[in-house]
């Protein structure tokens, strides 16, 4: 067993698939009614958008415990996290190989920091 969680996200309409493995993925971000999934590739940061709902991902991978919601429109893999950043209300996280910073929400700060911490 090497550790590897496969993934797979499909469209709603069932056209369109994204599959890599789970500690591959960076984040999830909802864009309008399409999810843009950033995820790695070697040393490069990949997109790849798919006609889907954030809400719709966030149940299909529940059962990951190191994807985690700090936004309305975001879902993280914690593991791809580098540091939280930031003060009330702005704080941001930052992953490596991504060119912007990704938004936390007031309430899901404080959690972000303990699990941060623990890294």
């Amino acid at each position: 067993l090497s550790g590897e969680k496969p993934v797979r996200i499909e469209s709603d309409n069932g056209k369109e698939v994204f599959s890599a493995d789970l500690k591959n993925i960076v984040l999830i971000q909802s864009a309008s009614n399409y999810i843009e999934i950033f995820y790695r590739e070697g040393n490069v940061v990949r997109k790849q958008m798919i006609r889907q709902t954030l809400s719709t991902v966030e149940q299909m991978l529940a059962r990951f415990h190191n994807i985690k919601k700090c936004h309305r429109c975001c879902l993280v893999n914690i593991d791809q996290i580098s540091h939280l950043s930031g003060t009330s209300p702005n704080y941001t996280l930052e992953a490596q190989g991504l060119d912007f910073r990704i938004p936390v929400s007031r309430q899901n700060a404080a959690a972000f920091r303990k699990l941060l911490s623990r890294k």
